[in-house]
């Protein structure tokens, strides 16, 4: 039981970040390190990417945010700005990187204006 409660904090420290808020705030409030959390939420949004169907909005915000990840000091979160929704998260910001997942996602599964189901 003693092994399951950091994997139980770490599932907890994970819904707390949907309510789109910093990784030191859900670090203070779960008694873990920034990095614990930071960590954990790379670890597991980098093996989601491209498998799943994007609701992309007419409308996008993209801007990046220090990261730390294996492909530099800084990533990229692309956003729905009129709903207020994160869309993904990309651990590069470099323009190259961006372009390949916009036309990754022209020709694979992108749907405009529409709402998620």
């Amino acid at each position: 039981m003693l092994g399951e409660l950091p994997k139980l904090l770490l599932i907890k420290s994970m819904a707390d970040l949907k309510d789109n808020v910093s990784f030191k705030y859900v670090a203070k409030q779960n008694n873990l390190s920034t990095t614990l959390v930071r960590n954990n939420f790379l670890k597991a949004t980098e093996k989601q990417h491209y498998h799943y169907e994007l609701y992309f909005p007419e409308v996008i915000a993209i801007d990046e945010f220090k990261a730390n990840t294996e492909h530099g000091k800084y990533a990229c979160i692309i956003t729905d700005p009129i709903n207020k929704k994160t869309i993904d998260i990309l651990p590069s910001r470099k323009k190259k990187e961006i372009l390949k997942y916009l036309t990754f996602l022209n020709h694979k599964n992108k749907r405009y204006g529409e709402k998620p189901k």
